[in-house]
C-alpha cells in the first residue's frame, strides 16, 4: 500500500482540512419546568408546566421521601410533612427530567 498516504514531518497539521457545522438546535421548552417559592416558607410549592409531572422528593442522604404525580391542571404539591432543611426535587415528564434543590424554611 505504499503511496496510498501522504507523509508529512511530525506535528505538521497542514492540509488536515476543516469542517463547518451549522446547528439549528434549540432548547426544548417542554422540558423547562420550575418550582416556586424556593425557599419555601409555606406548606405548598407550585410548578410551571403544561404537562403532568412525576415529582420525587429526596433527602440529601438520597432517601426517597415523597413520590407524587402532579396533573397538568393541579400544579401544586403539599409539603407540610417536610421538616425544615434541604431537599432534592426530581421532576419528570415524557419530555425530560430536571433536578433542583428545594429549601424548606
Amino acid at each position: 500500500m505504499a503511496g496510498e498516504w501522504d507523509e508529512y514531518e511530525a506535528n505538521n497539521i497542514v492540509d488536515l482540512g476543516t469542517h463547518t457545522l451549522t446547528s439549528n438546535v434549540t432548547k426544548n421548552s417542554q422540558t423547562n419546568f420550575t418550582l416556586y417559592p424556593n425557599p419555601a416558607q409555606t406548606n405548598t410549592i407550585y410548578f410551571t408546566t403544561n404537562h403532568p409531572l412525576n415529582i420525587e422528593v429526596y433527602a440529601v442522604t438520597g432517601k426517597l421521601i415523597l413520590n407524587k404525580l402532579i396533573r397538568s391542571d393541579a400544579k401544586s404539591l403539599d409539603i407540610s410533612n417536610l421538616n425544615k432543611g434541604l431537599y432534592i426535587i426530581k421532576m419528570t415528564t415524557n419530555f425530560g427530567v430536571q433536578v433542583k434543590k428545594l429549601i424548606r424554611q
